[in-house]
């Protein structure tokens, strides 16, 4: 069986996220799905556009799929712990942060846990992780930079 139009559907679907078209992105993706249903990657996509609807319950479900289907590989660890972060369920997003790091550090699943290590006042945690938020990419130093002065501030 021929893949390629799934992907293709896929890669649409993506076009239609930076589009902020997401009922058109999710129904390309759906269309991904009947064609190759056990691809994770069309269910992460998915996920993508539901969230940006404020779905959050499919979303977190769709993540769930893509990631029950491919657990090596980070983006929807990283986007359901994201997920999960701004749902305020910071124990489940916490675990899928980390895990999402033993598969690829970067820079926004650092900066999340040091947010979560804020909210629980850890001070020396938080500043741990967004000292290697820093080091994990050049992009939002300077964000970077006001968070931990103003960590500094708080956790005298």
């Amino acid at each position: 069986m021929d893949r390629k139009p799934a992907y293709d559907l896929s890669d649409k679907a993506k076009k239609a996220i930076g589009d902020k078209k997401y009922a058109e992105a999710i129904r390309l993706a759906e269309q991904a799905i009947k064609i190759e249903p056990k691809e994770s990657e069309f269910y992460e996509v998915k996920g993508a556009a539901e969230t940006k609807l404020n779905r959050s319950s499919v979303a977190l479900k769709s993540f769930d799929q893509a990631i029950a289907l491919n657990n090596q590989y980070y983006s929807p660890i990283l986007r359901r712990g994201i997920l999960r972060y701004e749902l305020r369920s910071y124990e489940s997003a916490e675990r899928d942060l980390q895990a999402s790091l033993l598969l690829a550090p970067t820079q926004i699943a650092y900066i999340k846990l040091g947010e979560i290590a804020e909210e629980k006042d850890l001070c020396a945690e938080a500043n741990k992780y967004y000292q290697l938020a820093a080091k994990a990419s050049p992009q939002n130093q300077q964000s970077l930079q006001q968070k931990l002065l103003a960590l500094q501030a708080r956790c005298r």
